[in-house]
């Protein structure tokens, strides 16, 4: 039988796999960097729309990078 991880380290791999900082997300968001820790080691709580949040935070934060590093011409729709 499979055993699920704790809410906190969940959220702390969706990061990490994406490569995403807790400095930046606590950016993101406008939180702490501290609080971003807290709720990944546990230490606070983590809401089921807490947990969305910083999640839909982190893609946001993925997706502008992967933007920022696009040529402007596949972004207009002018590549060849």
């Amino acid at each position: 039988m499979r055993m699920s991880l704790p809410v906190g380290e969940q959220l702390k791999n969706y990061r990490t796999r994406r490569r995403v900082t807790q400095r930046d997300l606590a950016a993101e968001v406008g939180c702490s960097t501290a609080s971003i820790c807290r709720r990944e080691t546990g230490e606070t709580p983590i809401t089921e729309s807490e947990l969305l949040k910083l999640c839909s935070a982190a893609q946001r934060i993925v997706e502008r990078r992967q933007a920022e590093n696009t040529p402007a011409d596949v972004l207009s729709g002018s590549g060849t």
